[in-house]
């Protein structure tokens, strides 16, 4: 059945008042990684190596004034390890690894694990206000490696899909199929190596980099599928529309909605106890009334048990 002609006029006129209220739509749900993507990239963690040293987000302790400065803080040192033996100390900021910038504990281990045993890892330090170069030879590591454990990361502003570290890049574990990475042709499964040229070692890295861009923004991913040759394709990042929540002319036209979308109300002419037209819908299901005692309904309702 479709709207009365009164109704349209008024949404037409509603649409010329104030906005009372505006939020983000909610971001849409991120489907669950499919089981051949994470056996895929379990099977794909690095070499087992050891260098004795864990770290942090160099970020400025202050939550007053946070942000984060380029590198990882060192937090410890073992004792006897490689990173002792070239006199790393705890508080120590490593700016590089192995040629490469790193500025998340992620990207951090994500480099180590692409070193083999006995290999000479290079590192940029940064030590008060002073940067030095130093070598060490990482190890083989001691311990047989537990089995690997599936960290994934949801991000639902920008690009709508999980991502976990693997295969040299970051594994697109899922994507929501309206997002901008499965409407762009970029697959469940992929590696992302590269954003607008900067390399990806880890998923807080990618994410990070999202974040800071505008919602829109367009952006170019370097990807390619494990046994495929890499490809560029340009992306806009998901941009989240704005949602009316309530808006009115007190007793002669309003409007309110709920953020989800699921339900809304529209009246012309409320005089408490009585209106010359109420409009509301709940999911499927609308509901008019005129003069408040003549209604009727349209739409589908689904059943369901009382708890």
């Amino acid at each position: 059945m479709q709207s009365p002609g009164l109704f349209r006029a008024a949404l037409l006129g509603l649409a010329l008042l104030p906005q009372s209220a505006c939020t983000s739509v909610p971001s849409r749900p991120i489907p669950d990684a499919l089981p051949e993507v994470l056996t895929w990239t379990q099977a794909h963690q690095g070499n087992a190596v050891f260098f004795g040293l864990d770290v942090r987000e160099n970020d400025s302790d202050s939550l007053e004034d946070l942000f984060f400065a380029p590198g990882v803080r060192v937090v410890r040192v073992v004792d006897e390890s490689p990173a002792a033996q070239v006199g790393l100390k705890v508080g120590d900021v490593v700016l590089q690894l192995a040629g490469e910038e790193v500025n998340d504990p992620a990207s951090f281990k994500a480099l180590l694990a692409q070193q083999t045993p006995e290999s000479i890892l290079q590192l940029q330090v940064q030590r008060g206000d002073a940067i030095f170069e130093l070598e060490a030879r990482v190890r083989e590591a001691a311990m047989t490696p537990s089995p690997a454990t599936l960290v994934a990361v949801a991000e639902p502003a920008r690009t709508l899909a999980r991502w976990m570290r693997g295969g040299g890049g970051v594994v697109l574990l899922a994507s929501h199929p309206k997002g901008p990475l499965a409407t762009n042709g970029i697959p469940d499964g992929a590696i992302i190596t590269h954003l607008n040229g900067t390399p990806m070692r880890s998923e807080r890295a990618l994410v990070r980099y999202v974040l800071a861009r505008e919602p829109g923004e367009s952006v170019t991913f370097r990807w390619h599928r494990a046994s495929s040759d890499s490809q560029q394709t340009n992306i806009e990042l998901f941009a989240p529309g704005n949602r009316l929540l309530e808006a009115a002319l007190p007793i002669v036209i309003g409007y309110r909605g709920s953020a989800d979308g699921e339900s809304s109300t529209f009246y012309v002419g409320d005089f408490w106890l009585i209106w010359l037209f109420k409009y509301q819908r709940e999911g499927r299901e609308h509901h008019y009334s005129l003069l408040r005692f003549i209604t009727w309904s349209t739409g589908e309702g689904l059943l369901g048990s009382q708890p």
